[in-house]
């Protein structure tokens, strides 16, 4: 089986007051379809830039490589290529490979007024999927994140806090992506949230193939949940063993 996702040297760094400041140095690593994959490190440490390198939404030095729909992307220094089946070598933006990740954040990033359901098909709104679709496979995953039809009715405002957390999960699994990228998605949640919503997450990863990157300070929950699992030290990544 094929990674998902290749890094080779990949490294981030940022300049403060005329210096270099290393982020992330030389990590090479893999991840595969399907599999759960925890990123564990102190604060600022470096997590969060990680994930977001991973993720195309900050840019850093090195090579990513991308085995998404029998298709390969290379990101090599900030350029995202991949090759045609005639053989050219052509340019693909990062906002258009985004389109096949989904994103889960700490903070659920409702729309308050809007009630769960619409929230759980925002995705596939914003990618111009009709609303005709889009509604009984919403409410299906509502369903399936066990909210009730009375709960898939209410504005975002008026759902504890592990209910937005599932809505937010909905959201970005309706789109069938292949990666989730997930920042302490439950790290806003008591312990029996978090552990009821991150089965409920990894289970439904599991039967899309989807691969689940997740960063977390709940070493318990890693270790119940993830495949792998990782800790950034001094820069690098070292797998827990």
């Amino acid at each position: 089986m094929n990674p998902v996702i290749t890094t080779e040297h990949l490294s981030f760094y940022y300049k403060k007051e005329q210096k270099i400041v290393p982020v992330l140095i030389d990590i090479n690593l893999s991840f595969y379809p399907g599999e759960c994959v925890a990123i564990l490190g102190n604060s600022g440490s470096g997590k969060t830039t990680l994930l977001n390198t991973l993720a195309l939404l900050a840019t850093g030095k090195g090579r990513i490589i991308y085995r998404l729909q029998e298709s390969e992307y290379t990101l090599d220094n900030g350029r995202l290529t991949y090759l045609t089946k005639t053989g050219r070598l052509k340019t693909i933006s990062k906002a258009k490979l985004r389109q096949q990740f989904g994103f889960v954040y700490q903070s659920s990033y409702m729309l308050g007024n809007f009630n769960a359901l619409y929230n759980i098909g925002l995705g596939l709104r914003q990618q111009g999927v009709p609303e005709a679709t889009i509604k009984p496979i919403a409410k299906d995953m509502a369903e399936y994140l066990e909210l009730s039809e009375k709960k898939q009715r209410r504005s975002a405002n008026e759902l504890s806090g592990g209910e937005r957390q599932r809505v937010a999960i909905g959201r970005a699994l309706l789109t069938n992506p292949k990666i989730v990228y997930a920042d302490e998605a439950t790290g806003n949640l008591d312990n029996d949230n978090a552990e009821r919503t991150m089965k409920l997450f990894k289970n439904r990863c599991e039967e899309m193939n989807t691969t689940l990157i997740l960063v977390t300070h709940n070493l318990s929950l890693a270790e119940t949940y993830a495949e792998k699992i990782f800790r950034l030290t001094n820069n690098t990544l070292v797998e827990n063993t």
